[in-house]
């Protein structure tokens, strides 16, 4: 991600540009500055940055939110609308928008805007020219709705429990641009991951009775119910929270690692400790150093469980139902969320049209964590995520081409992680496992596609794919056909990592 910051009358504002998208916030009030010194500006690097002062009130299970965000126009054309994605939206007995604002030229209005299920669309009177800022400003409040430990995702990421309180995907983020069309739009939907994040600098504050713990990436401090987060460089940021937590914490000082749980089966909170630990660790050494301060897990309110930057939560029903004697499930879903800090936190995708590779990533890597400690489970693994193709399906489907969600869950967890494991066979899993490595240090900060993914295997080997293409590809790319031309690494070419 490439961001760079202007100084735009009184506002200091910065661009950020990954693959191509522009997201753009104002920060703070800044004196105007003269056009040299916005060219010398211009070369630091800093992140977009969200403001969220948020209030719970826990027995009434409501959240208040309000919200800071600006851009800067650096499009190339005029801007005629802001298009935010809010998730709470498709719910108008959860979500409440109690108001808009939007600054421009030092000048407050409030507009009533277009809500097409999650987009919250903002006409603007007169296009934002070329390099011209604008701040906007949320108020909403969030009632949040019951939910048990056998709902999924992504119904009840805001929501409350019997113990936990849960918020993600529960503000407005900015979608991104797409040149000569505008900002993205697209139709909530109720299968997959229906979201978006470029990254971001967050700074929250939380408001809530002094006996709520808040569980969260980022904290800072903490005095009599009033929680301070912050979490530069992140893609996303949510909580739990829950008057029962308690924290089991260890790790290393470089690397500190928290569980927050309220399970009372004490080997479930120890084996995901574990799985935490082993899991971080593992990942580090294949695909790339951690590059967060710290690893927060919580126990969640429902049956799924959910990746946030430098924060997972953890299924509380997989929590209930561990035994020493059956422990794939918590086991596997915690070494999951854990790879999705490199394979989402660092490596972004597009998890719309390509959850393939999304989760065919993050998936794969719980048969690397089983490999390394528990090989009696790898076993059960490679039989789980090796199953027919689903009829009309291939992995390559975006998520609005599911409307079944076990069809989706067979698709993008099983057969696009087994495409995987039968890629990394093809190549050699001690090359294979150079590859990701490479893969994640050359992608980070970045959206990066199945292009990119093929792109830099080929780098890695010249084997022919033509026939896992055609099996697992509705539109098979044509990086998987075989080259003539040997391949020849990164570090063959004196290029170091």
């Amino acid at each position: 991600m490439n961001i760079k910051l202007f100084i735009a009358g009184s506002s200091v504002v910065i661009i950020s540009i990954a693959a191509g998208l522009f997201f753009l916030f104002t920060l703070q009030s800044a004196p105007a500055a003269s056009p040299e010194i916005q060219a010398a500006e211009a070369a630091k690097i800093i992140y977009p940055r969200y403001d969220l002062d948020i209030e719970i009130e826990y027995s009434s299970h409501l959240v208040r939110v309000a919200e800071k965000a600006g851009f800067l126009n650096t499009a190339g054309e005029p801007v005629n609308e802001l298009v935010f994605s809010f998730p709470p939206a498709i719910y108008p007995d959860v979500m409440k928008l109690e108001s808009v604002e939007i600054v421009r030229n030092n000048e407050k209005k409030s507009i009533a805007p277009e809500i097409d299920t999650s987009m919250i669309v903002i006409s603007l009177d007169t296009p934002l020219a070329v390099h011209e800022s604008i701040e906007v400003r949320f108020n909403f409040s969030l009632t949040l709705f019951q939910i048990f430990k056998t709902d999924l995702h992504p119904y009840g990421n805001y929501g409350y429990g019997s113990q936990v309180l849960q918020c993600g995907e529960f503000f407005p983020t900015l979608t991104p641009w797409v040149p000569g069309q505008g900002f993205r739009r697209w139709k909530y939907h109720k299968i997959g991951d229906p979201y978006l994040y470029p990254l971001a600098d967050f700074n929250i504050t939380i408001n809530t009775s002094p006996d709520v713990v808040v569980a969260a990436y980022g904290q800072v401090s903490q005095d009599n119910g009033i929680w301070k987060f912050e979490s530069p460089h992140s893609r996303s940021w949510a909580f739990t929270a829950s008057p029962e937590y308690k924290v089991m914490a260890g790790g290393t000082e470089a690397l500190p690692v928290k569980l927050f749980y309220v399970s009372q089966n004490a080997r479930a909170v120890e084996a995901c400790f574990k799985t935490a630990l082993d899991s971080v660790t593992l990942f580090s050494e294949l695909y790339g150093l951690y590059n967060k301060k710290e690893l927060v897990v919580a126990e969640n309110a429902y049956y799924s469980s959910m990746e946030y930057t430098g924060f997972i939560t953890i299924s509380g029903s997989h929590m209930e139902t561990y035994t020493s004697a059956a422990p794939y499930l918590l086991v596997y879903i915690t070494a999951h969320e854990v790879s999705h800090q490199w394979w989402y936190g660092s490596v972004g995708t597009d998890q719309l049209l390509e959850p393939w590779l999304d989760e065919g990533l993050a998936t794969y890597s719980e048969y690397l964590f089983f490999k390394k400690y528990h090989s009696e489970l790898a076993g059960a693994w490679l039989r789980t995520a090796n199953q027919a193709m689903v009829p009309g399906h291939y992995i390559d489907d975006t998520i609005f081409d599911f409307d079944i969600r076990t069809r989706y869950f067979q698709t993008i967890y099983r057969l696009a992680p087994y495409f995987i494991y039968e890629i990394s066979l093809a190549v050699g899993e001690t090359t294979f496992q150079k590859f990701l490595h490479e893969f994640n240090i050359r992608q980070t900060d970045t959206f990066a596609s199945g292009a990119d993914f093929f792109r830099i295997l080929r780098e890695f080997s010249s084997a022919d794919f033509t026939a896992l293409g055609v099996k697992y590809f509705r539109r098979p790319p044509d990086a998987l056909k075989a080259e003539t031309s040997s391949p020849m690494t990164r570090v063959e070419k004196g290029v170091s990592s």
